[in-house]
């Protein structure tokens, strides 16, 4: 079986030169190989010829040398024709230990034609190497980060059988971070050094680089871990240092580590955690963050639930978030607490929450009112919360709605207590909760939200860009969107619902041109041909909802061509005829009649255009404009478009005025 390692390095693509006046040589031979690594191996020759192949002949030399030390004439096809395939020694040669073997192929057709070609193919490394060991010691990098050494021993195994030294082979050391050491061999295949140094735990492997004859080849990875330094957080404050219930607290702090020769230094970029006291109302509240990069962190609680003990911590399984660590840590855990206390048991500050937190929708006939509710913290329970209503955002007034906090969510989280308001909405406009405090709370409203009244299905459709002025018989292609209100927001139709575009010259008797589906959630596209003026509407069916028609008009396109100025350049007061033609399109190009252009010129150094009157077009749409020199400057015709055509600015030509 033929190895597939013997692909590499072993074939040079080579042509014959056809003789002179030949058109194309009779015979090519594209390259020519060894089929199998080792110490000898059958010979593959691909021959292209124009008559069936009746001799090859293969000469083996070493690079350099002129002489051939083996020479193949048994030759049998494997693959393709009599004149062109593959055709493959009988027998093997032996193929020395040398850096580069050519193949002189030599090649005869049935009708007379000989071709022989020098290194038409050569071997390069083809005797195998392994390696009898390697190793890295220690497989633990210590905090001091010194990095591992390596050694090892290259060998092969030569003619006879016999394992023998691979003296002078590159190595390369490599770990994952794609950083390399290279060492050579000595006499008796060994080699060592120093790898990479790293922070990180990683997999270090040996790579022997092809050369003299002898094969690349590759050891197994062995895995190396890297101790954490020892970490510690230092300088815990609070703002303020007394919080009282409910109120907002911000706990700050460093996270240093401690290097080989037992100096701290900031820890940067690295996740901490403050976790309260597993006592209720305190279960299961935690915060996260992120050192900066001079080690210091601050994490805020907006709300302290109740006294208790915190306790902060780095853990460096963990990201901040608290999902599991990607990347390797290089600090230890560590931790330490800080109580936040209420001695004073001041009143309470409130906050006023209200959800939903983004924008709601609400259409005529929905089944269910919007239900807004939220969070009063500072409380227990009963309290009283109103709803105001504001059509612009800035003036705000109370509303019929009204609800108290409930005892149950109040009981639960101490110091929470939710609340629940049903609302019917006839106007779109703001809305936010309000709470008048009492004599152990503080007023406070929520985030104001907006409400739009509606339609309860959307659907638009729209031209799409840069189809200013559509032509007959051209393309035209629309964009679209479709949405239902929910109450809570918005849906859309999935990706592959069907969506139908429709066309009417007079916007009363529609027709169905094209049926597509939405390429993603709400969004749709249609391309068709242009059918005249007219409107374009969609329709989707899940909706049963057609989009607005828009007008569409199509025109047919104009230009103007061949403007010109004569004479040029002109004397200063001299007059000058200005000429071109306005043509319109249909089937072919032609002259527009009886139409009035316009004649613009701007002097040099200037961005003032100044109309200078206006020409009228002839029977074959030429038309002529006379005036007089005065300034250098560009001149230009424009025509504004008719009922039939589209409006056009032709190319300025300079003129020179001396």
């Amino acid at each position: 079986m033929r190895s597939l390692l013997a692909l590499a390095g072993l074939l040079i693509p080579f042509a014959v030169v056809p003789a002179a006046g030949a058109t194309t040589a009779p015979i090519t031979v594209p390259g020519a190989r060894a089929v199998t690594l080792g110490w000898s191996s059958k010979i593959d020759v691909t021959i292209d010829a124009t008559s069936p192949v009746t001799q090859v002949t293969v000469a083996l030399r070493s690079d350099g040398t002129a002489t051939p030390y083996a020479t193949l004439t048994q030759f049998t096809r494997i693959s393709g024709s009599d004149t062109a395939g593959t055709w493959e020694s009988t027998s093997a040669a032996d193929l020395p230990l040398t850096p580069v073997i050519d193949l002189d192929v030599s090649v005869a057709d049935q009708a007379g034609d000989q071709v022989t070609l020098p290194a038409a193919g050569t071997i390069r490394a083809h005797v195998p190497t392994r390696f009898d060991s390697f190793s890295v010691t220690p497989t633990t990098i210590g905090v001091d980060r010194t990095p591992p050494a390596f050694s090892g021993r290259l060998v092969y195994t030569d003619a006879q059988g016999q394992t023998q030294p691979a003296a002078g082979m590159t190595v390369r050391v490599t770990d994952d971070g794609g950083h390399k050491t290279e060492t050579t061999t000595s006499s008796d295949g060994s080699f060592s050094g120093t790898a990479p140094a790293e922070n990180a735990p990683t997999d270090y492997w040996a790579t022997a680089v092809a050369q003299g004859g002898l094969t690349a080849s590759r050891t197994a990875r062995i895995p190396v871990t890297v101790d954490r330094f020892p970490s510690r957080i230092i300088g815990l404050t609070l703002d303020p240092a007394q919080p009282h219930l409910n109120q907002s607290v911000t706990i700050s702090g460093t996270l240093e580590y401690q290097d080989a020769n037992g100096a701290w230094h900031p820890a940067p970029s690295t996740a901490v955690s403050a976790l309260a006291d597993g006592a209720p109302p305190n279960s299961n509240l935690r915060l996260w963050a992120r050192t900066g990069n001079d080690g210091t962190f601050d994490m805020t609680q907006d709300f302290v639930p109740a006294d208790g003990t915190w306790t902060i911590a780095h853990d460096p399984t963990l990201e901040n978030g608290g999902l599991p660590s990607r990347a390797f840590d290089p600090y230890a855990a560590s931790q330490s607490t800080v109580t936040v206390a209420d001695p004073a048991h001041l009143t309470s500050q409130t906050k006023l929450s209200i959800t939903p937190a983004s924008d709601y929708c609400y259409y005529t006939g929905m089944r269910q009112p919007v239900a807004l509710e939220g969070l009063l913290s500072g409380v227990q329970w009963g309290e009283p919360i109103t709803l105001q209503f504001s059509p612009d955002g800035t003036t705000w007034s109370d509303t019929p709605y009204h609800g108290t906090t409930d005892q149950a969510i109040a009981q639960a989280e101490n110091g929470y207590a939710d609340y629940r308001i049903p609302v019917v909405v006839t106007q779109s406009g703001w809305w936010r909760a309000s709470y008048a405090g009492s004599a152990h709370a503080t007023p406070s409203v929520s985030s104001p939200f907006l409400i739009r009244l509606g339609p309860e299905f959307t659907v638009k459709l729209t031209v799409g860009s840069g189809q200013s002025h559509p032509v007959p018989g051209g393309r035209i292609s629309f964009d679209g969107t479709a949405v239902q209100c929910i109450g809570s927001g918005y849906n859309a139709p999935p990706g592959g619902d069907p969506a139908d575009l429709q066309y009417s010259p007079d916007g009363k008797s529609w027709k169905t041109v094209v049926k597509d589906r939405f390429y993603n959630a709400g969004n749709f596209y249609f391309s068709a041909r242009t059918l005249g003026t007219g409107y374009w509407r969609a329709y989707v069916p899940r909706y049963k909802t057609y989009s607005p028609a828009i007008r569409v008009t199509v025109k047919r396109t104009s230009r103007i061509t061949g403007a010109a100025v004569n004479p040029n350049p002109v004397r200063r007061g001299h007059p000058v005829r200005l000429r071109g033609v306005l043509q319109g399109t249909h089937t072919g190009w032609y002259g527009l009649s009886g139409a009035t252009v316009q004649v613009w010129f701007r002097a040099k150094g200037t961005q003032t255009a100044i109309l200078l009157g206006t020409a009228r077009t002839d029977g074959s749409g030429r038309f002529a404009f006379t005036t007089t020199a005065h300034h250098t400057g560009a001149y230009w015709f424009s025509y504004a478009g008719s009922r039939l055509y589209w409006p056009t600015t032709g190319h300025a030509v300079t003129e020179t005025v001396k």
